[in-house]
C-alpha cells in the first residue's frame, strides 16, 4: 500500500521528532488551549503535501511531447 510506504518515507526521516517527549506544562493556559495531539496526528504533520496532485505528471508527459 503507498500509504505504508509513506508513512515508513516519514518515519524514517522525522521518526526521532515525531517520538519525543512533549514539553511539560502542568495545567497552564498554554496546555488549556493546546492540548496533547495523538502521535499518529504528529506524524501526519510532517507528512509530504502536494498542493497540486498530478502537476509534475502532467508537466513531464508535456515536456516528452514537445521533444517527440
Amino acid at each position: 500500500m503507498p500509504q505504508d510506504h509513506d508513512a515508513q518515507k516519514v518515519l524514517a526521516r522525522y521518526g526521532d521528532i515525531v517520538y519525543r517527549d512533549r514539553p511539560a506544562h502542568d495545567d497552564d493556559p498554554f496546555s488549556r488551549r493546546h492540548p496533547r495531539m495523538p502521535q499518529i496526528n504528529r506524524a501526519k504533520s510532517f507528512a509530504p503535501f502536494d498542493a497540486l496532485l498530478g502537476f509534475d505528471e502532467e508537466v513531464q508527459g508535456v515536456e516528452i511531447a514537445c521533444i517527440a
